[in-house]
């Protein structure tokens, strides 16, 4: 019976050093996708765990509630070193997109407010920002990205959140000129992320692909925003303008950080 009790006992005590071995496998493998600087931290605050992991995992002697305890610490540990490294992530994230920012002189032109993308409803067109009144966020204010694109304006102001709609929703229109055709039109934005452009002149030039960026003519937004592309050109006999899609030129599924334009002069539609 006592050699029955001791071989289960050392088939659980396996068991448990795999598990943990597993646990410290994985850890390594996600801390694999980040940059040198962000696995530096980490490394350095998993020290001690780690050398007390590999010391204890290599000795016969090591009990069955020490096993357990470090099994549960190990855990803990990752996971509050997962969020810390979820943190270093978003810091980096947004230095890089306020020196981008910095390179197209954006921030000379314009009072900015770096906000984060708290939510996402895409069925209405409209996103939630990290930032609002008492950040100096208003209702009008343009919302852009650090490359000059532009995303939408703030409808909504609670103190510590805005809501953004974006310039594909339904209520949004846009006077913009396609520079490229010397030629100033009018953008809709037509709902579920699309956007067609109306009231472009018939006797100018209206190209696939070429950039459409806002006018100073509407005073909405600043002009010189990116708006998207030009994209399936229609033009009909029967009609006194031409018409085209817009393509888009984010992905706002990638969109993480964005500008607010404190000192812009707005108008109502």
């Amino acid at each position: 019976m006592l050699l029955v009790y001791n071989q289960n006992m050392d088939a659980i005590f396996t068991k448990k050093r795999i598990i943990v071995l597993v646990l410290l496998v994985i850890f390594f493998w996600i801390l694999s996708f980040f940059n040198s600087g962000i696995k530096n931290f980490f490394y350095s605050q998993s020290e001690k765990l780690q050398a007390s992991l590999w010391q204890n995992g290599s000795n016969s002697s090591f009990s069955m509630q020490n096993q357990e305890e470090l099994n549960k610490k190990l855990i803990e540990e990752n996971q509050k070193l997962l969020s810390q490294l979820g943190d270093l992530e978003n810091i980096q994230n947004e230095n890089k997109f306020l020196r981008e920012a910095l390179d197209l002189q954006l921030n000379k032109d314009f009072e900015l407010i770096l906000g984060r993308v708290m939510g996402k409803d895409i069925a209405k067109d409209f996103i939630l920002l990290n930032i609002g009144s008492k950040d100096g966020v208003k209702q009008g204010f343009p919302v852009v990205l650090s490359n000059k694109i532009l995303l939408g304006k703030v409808i909504d102001v609670y103190p510590d959140y805005s809501r953004v709609m974006l310039i594909t929703d339904k209520k949004s229109k846009i006077d913009v000129e396609i520079p490229d055709s010397k030629g100033f039109a009018l953008v809709k934005g037509d709902g579920g992320l699309k956007m067609s452009m109306d009231m472009f002149p018939k006797d100018k030039e209206l190209n696939e692909g070429s950039l459409v960026l806002t006018s100073a003519l509407g005073g909405n937004y600043p002009e010189g925003m990116v708006v998207g592309k030009i994209k399936n050109v229609k033009n009909f006999d029967n009609e006194a303008f031409k018409k085209s899609d817009i393509e888009l030129v984010f992905n706002l599924n990638e969109i993480n950080n964005v500008f607010v334009i404190k000192n812009a002069e707005i108008y109502n539609d």
